[in-house]
């Protein structure tokens, strides 16, 4: 607690001690709007400094391309290139048991959505299937305990 203190008062950045290793959050610029993304840790694919705001995370997975749905709108390509969801830029959330959770990725419920997001866990193994609900096949970090309060859904 003391070294996170003194970190963050002597170069002025977040950092949490998660299993074991130092992981340093910093305010990020968005790679496609150029406004705030908020702090989160550095995605290795992205220029030290830029990650990706929610509302172009939300434009890049709903866009489409020559009529069909852009493959870098897919959760496992666009975690690829942009980072988790909840690590790299903000999540949505999902309600389950009266906690939420940090929508990582979520997927179609049906054969190939659920192909998809069994290959997203395989890619991401501390990830699994929190719930299959209203269509779609929702993951999050087997590790988020979700959090009482009002969260955007």
């Amino acid at each position: 607690m003391i070294m996170k203190a003194l970190l963050k008062a002597t170069i002025g950045i977040n950092v949490e001690i998660k299993k074991g290793k130092e992981m340093a959050k910093r305010e990020l610029t968005c790679a496609c709007c150029g406004e705030s993304a908020g702090q989160w840790e550095q995605w290795h694919n992205q220029d030290t400094g830029f990650g990706l705001c929610r509302k172009c995370a939300d434009w890049i997975a709903k866009r489409t391309m020559f009529g069909r749905p852009d493959p870098q709108g897919n959760p496992l390509e666009l975690s690829k290139t942009y980072g988790l969801p909840g690590t790299h830029l903000e999540p949505h959330y999902y309600r389950h048991l009266g906690l939420d959770f940090a929508i990582v990725a979520e997927f179609p419920d049906t054969k190939d959505g659920t192909s998809d997001a069994n290959a997203f866990m395989a890619r991401f193994p501390n990830h699994g299937v929190l719930a299959v609900a209203d269509g779609r096949v929702i993951v999050a970090r087997v590790d988020d305990l979700g959090v009482c309060g009002s969260t955007q859904q």
